[in-house]
């Protein structure tokens, strides 16, 4: 369609490029966000520790402590919420190490389609129960919705 000249589907082509390529930076940043938080709070804990300032050094380490064990039982929440209790141990020791990139492991599940991911996840029994694979959808409120 032309209006004044112009030929709206070439506009409507460029602007959904520019669209998916703001979105694809903003995940990006998300996620660098996410691991910069994890690595600035383990920064603060080795300052305080190198600074013998244990009072806050004991404390940010159970800060820390508390979210490694909240995040490893939401991942077990999540994918694992229906199995058996040993089942659910071993998931829970096995994560827990890795537990402050949960947060980012659940954003970018919800984000992107990423089947073998998703392939190896039932292979190792976990699935998970919000089914937050991100589906095409008619607008960009849809989206956001799916990834809430």
């Amino acid at each position: 369609t032309e209006v004044w000249g112009l030929d709206l589907s070439r506009t409507k082509m460029r602007f959904a490029a520019c669209f998916k390529g703001a979105n694809i930076v903003h995940d990006a940043l998300t996620a660098a966000a996410s691991v910069m938080d994890m690595v600035t709070d383990w920064l603060m804990l080795y300052e305080f520790y190198s600074d013998s300032r244990m009072g806050f050094f004991v404390s940010s380490l159970c800060v820390l402590l508390l979210a490694q064990l909240g995040f490893s039982t939401a991942f077990v929440d999540e994918f694992a919420p229906k199995k058996k209790f040993w089942f659910k141990s071993i998931v829970f020791c096995a994560i827990l190490p890795f537990a402050q990139l949960v947060p980012l492991a659940f954003y970018v599940l919800s984000t992107f389609n990423l089947p073998g991911v998703y392939r190896i996840m039932q292979r190792c029994g976990l699935q998970s129960t919000t089914q937050r694979r991100p589906t095409p959808c008619a607008t960009r409120l849809e989206m956001v919705r799916q990834k809430i």
